[in-house]
């Protein structure tokens, strides 16, 4: 005898099923949701980069290999580096009233040191590319974190690529 299983939806008689009411802040980080897909788009498919949301904040984490050359902070001169960068100054100069926290994550390998310094060094990249960008230097923050917050095994190559990255997450 198969089991059949069905999904009721109740709503009221006589009235509307509202949504609960969205604040103006949860409308906005919406549209900055919204506006870096579209700007993205044009990325290739396996780019990696991510558009994240939480209630407070947007956040686009991106491959450090799509930003920087292998082990430099040297910025990426091709299509997707600028695209991905155009895509935030574009959110900063949309939406005034945000602010962008920039920080830059490395994989566990070659010492706690030098990966500090790199981290700091491509924060500090970011951040000026976004400043040549006339966003206004109060609206940023960027910090290196080296190896300190990993989002994948740090013991694999895609683990290594995953945990190699940076975010920039749009708030208020």
């Amino acid at each position: 005898m198969a089991l059949a299983l069905a999904l009721v939806l109740v709503f009221p008689v006589g009235g509307s099923a509202k949504a609960p009411q969205r604040s103006a802040a949860e409308r906005e980080l919406d549209r900055v949701q919204a506006l870096l897909s579209v700007r993205l788009a044009g990325l290739p498919q396996d780019s990696g980069v991510l558009v994240l949301r939480d209630e407070k904040r947007v956040t686009l984490r991106i491959p450090a290999r799509l930003l920087f050359q292998p082990d430099g902070a040297s910025l990426r001169h091709d299509a997707s580096a600028q695209l991905t960068l155009a895509a935030s100054e574009q959110v900063l100069k949309e939406y005034h009233r945000l602010h962008a926290t920039i920080v830059v994550f490395t994989d566990s390998i070659g010492g706690v040191d030098p990966n500090q310094a790199l981290s700091d060094q491509r924060a500090q990249v970011v951040d000026a590319a976004l400043k040549a960008a006339h966003i206004a230097p109060s609206r940023l923050q960027a910090r290196g974190v080296g190896a300190a917050i990993m989002v994948a095994p740090n013991d694999t190559p895609e683990g290594r690529n995953q945990n190699r990255r940076i975010e920039i997450a749009f708030g208020r």
